[in-house]
Parts: C-alpha cells; structure tokens; sequence
C-alpha cells in the first residue's frame, strides 16, 4: 500500500490544476485518469470550450446581486462572488506556460443585444464587474466585418466581449506537461496514474481513505473528486449516505462544418433577442488553418434530467436521450440556418451532448464543495471557474494535512507505474497537440 498526501480523481481542467496548485505548495499528489476507452464519451471533451468572462452569465442576476462579501449561514456566496473570478483565469494560464497562449484565441468575441437592454440593464453590469470598456458600441463597419452574414442591420447594440475560443484539451495537455518540467520543477511532485479500466473502490479507514483501482492501493490523508458528473457516484462509494448537492443539466451543440461563407470573423458571438437568442463560436478544424467547425447552442434549451444522472453513465445518458438530443439540434439549426447561402445544406449538422454540473444556479460554481475534513468535491460549473474552486480548495488542504511528501520508496513504485504515461505527456510538441481536437472525430 503506497501513502500519499493527496489523491485526486479525474485528469481533465479541475483535476490538473488542482494537481499544479499542489505542487505549487510542495504538496505531493497523485491524479488518477480515466481510462482510454472513454476519451470519445467524455463530458469534459464534448463542450463549446468557451473562456467565460461572466458578462454572459451576469443575465440572470439583477445589478443589486453583485457583491463579493456577502454570505449565507453554510458559507455560500449570496450572489455573483463567482463572476469576479473568473475574468483572471486567463492570466493565470498565460502565466503558467508560454505555449498556452497559442490555444487561446487572442481575438474577442461579439455581444448582440436590444438597445434598450444594453441601456438599461448590461452598461450598469458591466461597470460592476470592471469592463468599463466594453461599453461602448462596435462602429457599423466594424460589427459587419466581425459578424460577417450573422450581422442585423436591424437598431440593436453590437459590442465587444472577452470571450473567445480556446483548445481546452491541449491546454490540459500542457498543464501536465508543465507540472513535469524537470528543468524548472515544481516543490511538490505530482505524478498521473494511467488507468486501465473505469472500476475504483474507496473506503474510508481511520480518518483517511484506501484507494484501490487496478491492482493497486494507496491510502490517501485527503481526497480531492473532479469527476465532473461522476462525482456524485464516487461519493457513493465513499459513504452512501452522501448526497451530491450539485445540480447537472445536458444540453445539445451543434456541429456545422466549412462556414467560410458566413464570412465570420470573430471567434464568438451571441445574439439576445426574443426568439432568436443562440450562440457560436469557430474552432479550427484539421490540417489546413482555415477549415473551421462551427459550434452552436442555445441558452436554456437544456435537458432536464430529473436526477436520472446520479444513476447513469455518460454515455447511458446521451443514449436514453438521443431523441430529445435531435429535436434541440434541430431547433438550433432553424435558428443558425437563415444565416447561411444555403441552410438546407446545414439540416443535418451534427450534434454534440454535453453534460454541466453547477451549484445552486446553472453555471455557478458548487461552493458547498467540503463534504468531510479531508474529501472535497469540485463542480467548478464552468471549466473557467475551477481555478477559483482550486485555490480555495488548496487553502483548506494545506491547513489540515499532517504529511505533505510521499516517501522516496513510494515515489519510486509510482513513478514504475506512470513511467510510460509521463513519457508521452513530456514529448507533446504544439504540433501534436493542435491535431488532438475532439471535434476531429466527426468529421474526418
């Protein structure tokens, strides 16, 4: 049985950054990922990969929600604390590696709203959350060279937005390529278990938690979930009793290849109005840099899983509701396609079904996330909300721990272990990673 100070429970965003903060604090940690064989049906990899400003996600709360101290009795932000965190999730990435700059679109994106709203409602928000300057309005030609065939001559606002694209799979890649720099290490080690199958026991013994997943135990002082939605069936194993209280919604994208003649130059856009609200955004695609995917949604047009989710698996999931998956698309599609030369040609676009774990609101982050002393469950809501969650998360960690190396013995049967999986991770060129995209799979 091999101890450790800290294991975590899924490689994706939440996961390795958590690792990264660790080490960050010479805290060791292992991190167990999913096996291979659920790459293709991973919730994490089947989303828009959006970096979220929360001028977005500032909608559904009213101006006098925002303030950052006050809180309820559980220690639960009363409003919008969240929203603040996450305009510097992008500085904290840039700084991390150099590289991951390249999978971040340094273009912004493009806001659309009624006039009357921005006037009345979103100028007021956005000077709450400091983007003061992004309450001015785009110049006509600007906004048409922006929006290409998306753009509506129609009185209503066009702005800018922080928002854009980013490869958040490649991003994961070089975080963990960053965490094993062996020529400017990290304090703390961290070390990626590969796995072989999805099956895990956990038990709770003496305050402390005995992990056994392929063969292997090891006997964890804390114990970090993010898991995503699965989360909630590690607790389980845990304790039964335990009730996860994250909520998880599905929602469709739409997957639209070869949009050149849309003429589409910002890398998102958004269009609020009263039934026409969607959003898009352009990932490129393939070999030759100007193939582009595009991927669309529509706010709130979710699937409701009435708590079915704690029950099924990812892919159960997507199976039971691939009808219901096909009407959303399609009621995407009717609204993306009026925009195109020839919408008939996008009627059979493909979809994507993509599953969202939040707290109380949808898209915020579960701040309910200790469960015990040492096991923590992270649903950051937003992949850009994590680094919030990690940073909290840390801070509790590092308070309680006893132990915060493994011992050299045990690094040396870990490191056995996860030899040929490191070996990969540190031989990743940018070449490599720009060829990993998941939304490849569907169309080549």
């Amino acid at each position: 049985m091999i101890r450790i100070p800290c294991c975590i429970i899924g490689d994706g965003i939440t996961g390795v950054s958590m690792s990264f903060e660790l080490a960050k604090n010479n805290i060791d940690s292992i991190v167990l990922q999913g096996p291979k064989v659920i790459e293709k049906d991973s919730a994490f990899l089947n989303n828009m990969s959006t970096f979220q400003s929360g001028i977005l996600q500032s909608f559904k709360y009213k101006p006098g929600d925002f303030s950052t101290r006050e809180f309820l009795k559980d220690g639960t932000p009363k409003v919008a604390d969240y929203l603040f965190h996450l305009q510097s999730s992008r500085t904290k990435l840039n700084s991390i590696n150099d590289e991951i700059s390249d999978f971040i679109s340094s273009e912004e994106g493009v806001l659309n709203i009624p006039k009357k709203y921005f006037e009345n409602t979103l100028k007021e928000k956005l000077s709450i959350l400091n983007f003061d300057k992004y309450s001015k309005p785009l110049d006509e030609d600007i906004a048409k060279g922006l929006c290409g065939r998306f753009y509506r001559d129609d009185g209503s606002i066009y702005i800018n937005i922080p928002d854009t694209t980013f490869d958040l799979d490649a991003i994961v890649q070089l975080l963990k390529k960053e965490i094993l720099n062996t020529k400017d290490p990290k304090p703390g080690k961290t070390i990626f278990i590969p796995s072989q199958t999805t099956d895990i026991n956990i038990k709770k013994q003496e305050g402390q938690y005995l992990i056994r997943k392929d063969g292997q135990a090891y006997l964890a002082e804390t114990l970090v979930l993010a898991a995503g939605f699965n989360n909630d069936k590690i607790l389980k194993l845990v304790d039964e009793t335990y009730e996860d209280s994250s909520t998880s919604l599905g929602f469709v994208l739409s997957l639209t290849p070869n949009v050149k003649n849309l003429n589409f130059k910002a890398p998102f856009f958004t269009r609020v109005s009263a039934g026409e609200t969607f959003s898009t955004c352009k990932h490129i695609y393939g070999i030759n840099a100007h193939e582009y995917v595009l991927i669309s949604n529509i706010p709130n047009n979710d699937i409701d899983f009435n708590n079915s989710y704690k029950k099924n698996t990812y892919t159960e999931l997507k199976n039971i509701h691939d009808k219901d998956c096909s009407l959303k698309r399609d009621s995407i599609v009717s609204r993306i396609a009026p925009y195109f030369i020839d919408g008939d040609k996008i009627k059979n676009s493909s979809f994507s079904f993509c599953i969202h774990t939040s707290g109380n609101r949808k898209y915020e982050p579960n701040y309910n996330f200790q469960i015990e002393e040492n096991l923590f469950n992270i649903q950051p809501g937003l992949a850009t909300n994590c680094f919030h969650l990690v940073e909290k998360t840390c801070n509790k960690i590092k308070s309680r721990l006893t132990t915060k190396n493994i011992v050299k013995e045990d690094i040396s049967k870990l490191t056995e272990l996860a030899l040929s999986n490191h070996k990969d991770i540190k031989n990743t060129t940018v070449h490599s990673l720009k060829q990993r995209a998941w939304y490849k799979t569907y169309f080549q």
